[in-house]
């Protein structure tokens, strides 16, 4: 390999590692960007594989990554423990309470109304993936990290992610007795989505607030609680 090419592999690697950690870091996520960030960690692995290639035991970790990563995208998922997963979901979504609003966002640095709950399920799902080693909840996790839905497609059933459960009203008034921590309240027009988090509380990424909040739906004087919602659960938590 002439020196100049190599300058130029290395050159282009370190603009693909740049690229992935950008758009890692931006809290607003699109289909565009995810397809870039794939590209990008393709064209790191590519360049690192031709940079060492002279170097065989690298090369040789290098090259059976794919196929290893392959294999175990394949394998069964196990069985989901949906009561065990529920409770990190919502631990999560508590986690994210005064993370600011950020419409598109789906990040602890910026987050809208759709993105609080997918972020806060798929965190869970990874961390179930990685503490279990369970390849059915990685394939859920980069199904919904691919594919953003929001509050209308939510309430839409998109992509099967969420099953309606039947149930209509207000918040401020009906029974939450049939629900679930973690199920989601989603306004009639589709603009706002809403998550119970159990007892009588919701959590919410609020715009006229500015941030998550953690609301008490027969109690506090909040807009989006006096809104006619349907409900809806995950379709991993059913």
């Amino acid at each position: 390999m002439t020196s100049t090419l190599r300058r130029l592999l290395m050159l282009f690697t370190v603009l693909a590692v740049v690229i992935v950690f950008a758009t890692a870091l931006n809290p607003v996520s699109f289909m565009i960007q995810r397809l870039v960030q794939i590209m990008a960690a393709a064209g790191v692995w590519g360049g690192l594989v031709a940079l060492l290639w002279k170097r065989k035991g690298i090369r040789t970790a290098l090259l059976i990554l794919p196929p290893l990563a392959g294999g175990l995208w394949l394998l069964p998922a196990r069985r989901m423990n949906a009561t065990e997963l529920r409770a990190d979901y919502v631990a999560r979504l508590r986690r994210l309470e005064s993370t600011p609003y950020l419409w598109g966002g789906e990040s602890p640095r910026g987050i809208d109304c759709s993105g609080l709950p997918r972020r806060a399920l798929r965190d869970a799902l990874i961390s179930r993936a990685l503490r279990h080693a369970d390849p059915g909840a990685l394939r859920e996790f980069a199904h919904q990290w691919m594919f953003d839905a929001s509050a209308l497609a939510l309430s839409e059933g998109h992509r099967g992610f969420t099953r309606p459960l039947g149930i209509k009203g207000r918040i401020s008034e009906m029974d939450y007795s049939p629900l679930l921590p973690g199920d989601l309240a989603v306004t009639g027009d589709g603009a706002h989505v809403l998550v119970f988090l159990g007892g009588e509380e919701w959590a919410e990424a609020d715009p006229g607030i500015g941030q998550v909040v953690i609301l008490k739906g027969h109690q506090d004087n909040n807009a989006w609680l006096k809104h006619p919602v349907t409900l809806h659960r995950w379709s991993v938590l059913l």
